[in-house]
C-alpha cells in the first residue's frame, strides 16, 4: 500500500504475514516493510520489483486544498477538468476540457512529454537491470 510520509510518496508499505523467506534489497525482512522505490522483493521462489512509476493516466481534476496550474499552458485547474497525470512527477496538464473563452485545451498534447519533468507519455520509467 501506498504511503504519504511527510508528503513524499516515495515508500510504499509491504506487509506478508506468515511469509517465510521475504527478502528485500536481498536481505531478509520482517512480515513489514517498507519499500523505496526500485527495491526488490523476494518470496519464496519469486522476484518482484516495486516502483513509485506509473503510466501517465486521465483524470477528473478533484480540486482539493490549493490553487493548481496547468504545468504547460499554467491556466488554473477547474474542478471537474479533464487532466493528464504524468506517472513519473505527478504533475498535471490539461487534457481536452472546455475553459472559458477559449475553447478545447489539449496542453497534454501539445508535446509527447511532461512539460516539468519531461518523461515522455508513453514511457516505462524503469526496468530493474535483472530482467533487462
Amino acid at each position: 500500500m501506498p504511503l504519504d510520509l511527510l508528503g513524499s510518496r516515495e515508500v510504499a508499505l509491504v506487509v506478508a504475514p506468515g511469509a517465510r523467506g521475504l527478502r528485500v534489497g536481498g536481505l531478509p525482512s520482517l512480515a513489514v516493510a517498507l519499500l523505496e522505490d526500485r527495491a526488490e522483493i523476494a518470496i519464496g521462489g519469486d522476484t518482484l520489483y516495486f516502483t513509485r512509476s506509473a503510466p501517465a493516466a486521465v483524470e477528473r481534476f478533484a480540486a482539493v486544498g490549493d490553487e493548481a496550474r496547468c504545468l504547460r499552458c499554467t491556466r488554473v485547474l477547474r474542478r471537474g477538468d479533464r487532466v493528464l497525470r504524468c506517472g513519473g512527477c505527478g504533475g498535471l496538464h490539461h487534457e481536452g476540457d472546455r475553459a472559458e473563452g477559449t475553447g478545447e485545451l489539449r496542453c497534454a498534447t501539445y508535446d509527447r512529454c511532461c512539460a516539468s519533468c519531461r518523461r515522455a507519455w508513453e514511457a516505462i520509467h524503469w526496468t530493474p537491470e535483472a530482467l533487462e
